[in-house]
């Protein structure tokens, strides 16, 4: 038996197979056109059920060779004579997924609405069919003239081949009255070989602006290489620095972070002040005489930072002539509302013109997300961006009442190819003295920002990227505390000595730190003991620096937090303290120069938790101490994340969220470090899970929607079968009476709108996952008793549709019998009484099984309230891939998964379970096999064969 933690990767080889992405439940959904055709998505493999062959034909849509391919559209504006809504729906091919576009607003699309992606099979023979369509007056939606089809093949592009990329072009909409005209851009664009281990080079940046208007420069923090950019303004020259304390325009500056010295709580909080002379307090008046309001002037106008170039976020990245090095850059900020400067309306347009103008033309806004004060912007590379699709976003505030976005969290996920990414941006509570606060802030944002995934966004993901204003510190100087019973007592205002003497440690002016003999630690290896020998080391002063950085980020309340399992538990980072110095609390000039109001602490973070069987290196690490505007220094992370994209087999997708991309969350409380309870979401009405599954399967949709009922999951075939199991057509009307035919006739043109094919197990698995154990151990208590009562549902990619529920009424959920009055519980697992289900498996290939997960979600189940979730977990089943290919080798997997709720951990599951063939069921043999099961009978019973 083994633990670990989800999170903690493991090294997979440079030709190492691809994988499919986590998402959820385990149904699929043809296409809504009457005109498909099964062949497109289901083809019969050429060899014997369970043998992992496929069909053999020329090179195109049906050759196992064949990479995935995706076709980007990015829509630019609209003329059909309308001033209303409008919007498209595009499909590839007469039966491939109809993927419906974001409203236009007077027939433009902004940047960040304009994109659509779609697999196509083959590019050569493939067709784009668009319809438009128009919202009117009373609700009502009325179809544009005639559907039309744009061929593929002239829009296949590769960066490798130095062509330029296709750039807008007019298509005209046929029978418009009003002579309709699209303007779109299409560009299809191929996956790499699964042997070169695709990877996606993020940048990530976060920064406390401080509300005030940055530089319209930031290369010395984002830097992407040598790319176009807009001519930059000439910046203003820099504030005077040395006797600041002396100067009158200096002497008022205090807490720009909401922290002043004077202790005030949050709720009593006011939008901080704006400006150089912002956060004065009463005692600073008392002894100091105020600037006057033509010093305020002369001093806004020569030192103000000058308003960048209006960004085209239209036309960036149509069809640059240099890309940068990141494929993407993510760009968080808190603090961020300042008076916008000339030119712009609001401040998040000057913000992310700055940021725009900074990456180069190469890159365009794909989605961003805000909350309050805080932002997130993903910007895309252009040859990358056909592969990027499913974009969502979340947020969750934790201010005032868990209610004011003060602070908070704001989330983008996206999938590249088949790898699922999610980057989260956050601002946690402030102060020395809060650690318990940040911690349950973390729990109350994991617990609300959902994407449409069925388990906590920790678990949903094969990357989660989070970074922001943690606001953790240094707890250097404070005497450790003897015992866990006497906690050190962390004041909210540190003691201005100490302060003073932690600076000093950092330039290497206190002696006492000298002698604690901190300069050993670069480098220098395990001490003999001989302080002579020690002082002959010869070290540079970047050495020593280091060395003092690492003494001071010992007392790191964030890492301390996370080998805790109090926050962030599953998480990495790399080591912030060799790699830059403190970003907070500096003065606003260039360098880092701190103020003596708080101890220096590394609160601008950047962490990733990566799903097992992937991989996440950090590349680079750094703080832009160039940049003098704020009291935090901006950071920036680069990361190299390991992506799959799926060799011509199957992607996994959901129908989920609503036009305006936010989840529907599940109501739920967790309890705080301090032993109080937060409930971030409030429930009306009683339930069981199924009601749970619910409100995450919600999909709403406009009337003329043709997408199938709630919970509905995409299968999408771009070439070959799923090798392991044959086409079947479930429901047929063979064996069925009139009525029934009448009835599941109807019943699947109301409820689901479309005709679609679905995997029964019985007939289309091979293989199957069966449990010889699974126990629970110390789970949490979520009822008044003491208890819970448990059960677990599982999710993955590759799991068969489960059986039908009773009445057809709830979702059909693969899950455990009930278990009452137990936090410790165990399943029975054998006999006809077994509380384990049988999972079949729709594919055992060991290129998709390899990247593959089994998610749990432990539930209490409650009678008059809605079950309460108790636990989350991710089991990584790549030790199954090779069972399919070597029978006489069965495999299995013995192991401990961790759960987690709100990002904590919630007990254990003891899972014991092993890959095993389906048995095969009597009633569906052949005439043959039937002849020969009854006469096998006849044998062994005695009796002669009637005639």
């Amino acid at each position: 038996r083994f633990v670990h933690w989800p999170g903690a990767h493991m090294s997979v080889s440079s030709d190492g197979p691809p994988a499919v992405a986590a998402t959820r439940g385990p149904r699929l959904r043809k296409s809504s056109s009457d005109k498909a055709t099964p062949g497109y998505f289901y083809q019969e493999s050429s060899g014997k059920r369970g043998d992992a062959a496929f069909v053999s034909s020329p090179p195109g849509r049906n050759t196992i060779s064949s990479l995935p391919w995706r076709l980007g559209v990015r829509l630019l504006e609209l003329e059909c004579g309308t001033s209303g809504e409008t919007y498209l729906k595009l499909q590839v091919g007469s039966s491939g997924a109809v993927e419906k576009t974001k409203v236009s607003k007077q027939g433009k699309w902004r940047s960040w609405d304009s994109h659509t992606s779609l697999w196509v099979g083959d590019p050569n023979t493939d067709e784009l069919l668009v319809k438009a369509y128009a919202k009117l007056g009373n609700g009502a939606v009325s179809q544009l003239g005639t559907p039309f089809k744009i061929k593929i093949e002239p829009y296949k592009w590769d960066r490798a081949s130095g062509q330029n990329m296709p750039e807008f072009k007019d298509h005209f909409i046929p029978d418009c009255l009003q002579g309709g005209r699209l303007r779109v851009q299409l560009v299809c664009v191929q996956a790499k070989p699964a042997k070169e281990t695709p990877k996606l080079n993020v940048l990530v940046g976060t920064w406390n602006v401080g509300n005030e208007p940055p530089p319209a420069d930031l290369s010395a923090w984002l830097f992407v290489g040598d790319v176009d950019r807009p001519e930059m303004p000439v910046p203003p020259p820099d504030p005077p620095k040395g006797n600041r304390n002396e100067n009158p325009l200096f002497k008022h500056e205090t807490d720009e972070d909401a922290e002043c010295d004077v202790a005030v709580t949050e709720s009593t909080q006011s939008t901080p002040k704006r400006g150089p002379l912002a956060g004065v307090t009463k005692a600073s008046h008392s002894k100091q005489r105020s600037p006057s309001s033509a010093q305020k002037k002369l001093f806004k106008k020569r030192y103000a930072q000058p308003p960048p170039t209006v960004a085209d976020h239209e036309n960036a990245g149509v069809s640059p002539s240099k890309f940068g090095t990141h494929e993407i850059v993510v760009v968080g900020c808190q603090e961020g509302d300042y008076v916008p400067r000339e030119g712009f309306k609001d401040c998040e347009q000057d913000w992310l013109a700055c940021v725009a103008g900074t990456i180069g033309d190469s890159y365009f806004l794909m989605s961003k997300a805000s909350l309050g004060q805080m932002r997130v912007a993903v910007f895309v590379r252009a040859d990358i961006s056909p592969a990027t699709h499913k974009w969502h976003q979340s947020t969750e505030a934790t201010g005032i009442g868990h209610v004011i976005a003060n602070k908070g969290g704001v989330g983008v996920s996206v999938k590249v190819w088949d790898t699922s990414v999610c980057f989260i941006n956050s601002h946690l509570a402030a102060h020395d003295d809060m650690t318990r606060r940040r911690n349950d802030d973390f729990a109350e944002i994991v617990g609300g920002c959902f994407f449409g995934e069925k388990v906590e966004c920790v678990h949903a993901f094969h990357h989660l990227v989070w970074f922001g204003d943690l606001n953790y510190r240094c707890e250097w100087g404070l005497e450790k505390s003897t015992s866990s019973a006497t906690p050190k007592r962390v004041d909210r205002n540190p003691p201005k000595e100490r302060v003073r003497r932690a600076i000093r440690a950092l330039e290497g002016d206190d002696e006492e730190l000298a002698k604690k003999g901190v300069h050993k630690k670069w480098g220098a290896g395990p001490s003999s003991g001989n302080e002579t020998a020690s002082t002959d080391i010869k070290e540079s002063d970047g050495q020593k620096a280091v060395a003092r950085r690492v003494a001071m980020f010992e007392t790191d309340q964030l890492t301390s937090a996370r080998k805790r399992g109090d926050a962030f538990a599953g998480f990495k980072e790399g080591n912030p303290a060799k790699a830059h110095a403190p970003t907070f609390k500096v003065c606003r000039e260039k360098g880092f120069v701190y103020n003596e109001q708080r101890n220096p602490a590394w609160c601008d973070r950047v962490l990733w938790r990566t799903a097992e069987g992937y991989t996440c290196d950090q590349t680079l690490l750094k703080a832009a101490g160039e940049i003098g505007t704020s009291d935090h220094k901006a950071v920036a992370c680069g990361l190299t994340l390991e992506l799959v994209a799926h060799a011509a087999v199957v992607h996994f997708e959901d129908d989920i969220v609503d036009e305006s991309g936010e989840t529907p969350r599940k109501s739920s409380s967790f309890q705080s470090e301090k032993g109080g309870s937060f409930n971030s979401r409030r429930r009306t009405r009683g339930g069981t899970d199924d009601d749970f599954d619910g409100v995450h399967d919600k999909t709403v949709g406009d009337s003329d929607s043709n997408t199938a009922g709630p919970s509905v999951r995409r299968v999408i075939k771009t070439v070959p079968s799923l090798p392991n199991s044959k086409k079947s057509t479930t429901g047929g009307d063979k064996g069925k009476t009139f009525l029934q035919k009448l009835f599941s006739r109807f019943r699947a043109k109301v409820c689901c709108g479309a005709s679609r094919e679905t995997y029964e197990p019985e007939l289309d698995c091979e293989w199957q996952i069966k449990f010889q154990s699974l126990q629970g151990k110390e789970l949490i208590a979520s009822d008044l008793n003491g208890y819970s009562d448990p059960y677990v549902v599982f999710f993955g990619n590759v799991l068969a549709a489960p059986p039908k529920s009773s009445g057809n009424v709830r979702p059909r959920r693969w899950r455990t019998s009930t278990i009452v009055a137990d936090l410790n519980p165990s399943w029975r697992v054998s006999g006809n009484k077994s509380q384990v289900p049988c999972i079949p498996l729709l594919t055992v290939d060991p290129s998709v099984l390899s990247k593959e997960h089994l998610l749990f979600r432990v539930m209490d189940e409650d009678s008059l309230t809605a079950d309460d979730p108790i636990g989350y977990g991710r089991l990584f089943l790549g030790p199954l891939a090779d069972a399919g290919a070597d029978v006489s080798q069965p495999a299995g997997i013995d192991t401990v998964v961790p759960l987690t709720l709100f990002g904590r951990r919630a007990g254990e599951l003891h899972v014991t379970l092993v890959l095993e063939k389906m048995p095969r069921k009597t009633t569906k043999f052949t005439k043959e096999e039937a002849r020969a099961w009854r006469a096998k009978r006849r044998d062994a019973s005695g009796k002669p064969e009637h005639k």
